[in-house]
């Protein structure tokens, strides 16, 4: 799945981590063989050392097979396996995962509050993936003018120097002008995602009419900080490792997707979510009982 990953310094395969790592199997590795010899020279036999030695070397290639899965392919991060055929040609089906009920809260939305999708993004604004989906997201938003609703969420990686800065700018434009506002800020900062330093940020507010000396304010006082703080710790807590980071009604969809994969998922959930109105759920909880339970009613699978 192509996306924007932790650096070395946060990565599972760090050398720090892997070393440590190693130093546990090569301990566990010497354990084991030992019984076996133990276990060989108890029934008078010799061929105990080759079975202790293949042990040692099996738990060392698995520990390194589940590291290698446990840190996604990324272009950020050199101590990554080489990119698989997910990472070379884009996103990869995976085998559905549990839904995830994410809080809206007061998170900017595009789309009707009571649409029967709900797509909550948690999105970095240097990262080129996320600018990639955004514009999937607007051809679905076409598609499904009355059916979807789009909530963005902050998760700016530490090592997007300008992520962060630019999500305070989006916060500002939303609170000087309401989501249009920061809608407005947001397809700029996607549009001109190598150009964020703080300098393009005031450009960025002054072609959106902004009042420059309260966007100044925000910005060098960092307003809007805690509140970009607690998306990302609300991200931690339901498992964003990377971005783009997708919840299609509760349904986890990891990294930047091709349009018709993602359409595909959207319709599954239209579907479902319509079965939900027949049985008589309200549009208004729709997304509460799709996020929880798949909208299934009592003894039917998700």
């Amino acid at each position: 799945m192509a996306g924007c990953h932790p650096p070395p310094a946060a990565c599972n395969v760090s050398e720090e981590r892997l070393a440590r790592r190693l130093a546990e199997l090569l301990e566990d590795a010497a354990e084991e063989r030992a019984e076996l010899e133990a276990e060989a020279e108890a029934e008078g036999a010799h061929g105990g050392e080759g079975s202790a030695d293949d042990a040692g070397a099996d738990l060392i290639a698995a520990a390194a097979a589940a590291a290698a899965r446990s840190c996604p392919p990324c272009p950020s991060c050199p101590s990554c396996p080489t990119p698989g055929p997910a990472a070379a040609g884009g996103a990869r089906r995976e085998a559905p995962a549990e839904r995830v009920h994410v809080p809206v809260g007061s998170s900017p939305a595009r789309g009707p509050a009571g649409a029967l999708v709900t797509l909550i993004i948690f999105g970095d604004y240097q990262c080129p993936f996320c600018a990639r989906e955004m514009s999937v997201l607007e051809e679905l938003r076409a598609r499904h003018a009355r059916e979807l609703r789009v909530v963005f969420k902050h998760y700016p990686l530490p090592f997007h120097t300008g992520a962060r800065p630019a999500a305070e700018a989006a916060m500002e434009a939303g609170a000087q002008r309401g989501d249009e506002g920061f809608w407005a800020m947001h397809d700029r900062l996607y549009t001109n995602i190598r150009d964020l330093e703080i300098e393009a940020l005031y450009r960025h507010a002054a072609a959106l009419g902004l009042d420059g000396e309260r966007f100044a304010v925000a910005l060098s006082r960092h307003v809007h900080v805690p509140a970009i703080e607690a998306d990302v710790a609300l991200g931690g807590r339901v498992g964003v490792r990377g971005t783009p980071a997708m919840f299609v009604n509760g349904r986890r969809v990891n990294g930047a997707v091709p349009l018709e994969q993602l359409a595909e998922i959207i319709d599954q959930e239209l579907a479902a979510a319509r079965r939900a109105l027949r049985r008589g759920v309200p549009r208004a909880r729709i997304y509460e009982t799709m996020a929880r339970r798949g909208g299934a009613g009592p003894g039917e699978d998700p």
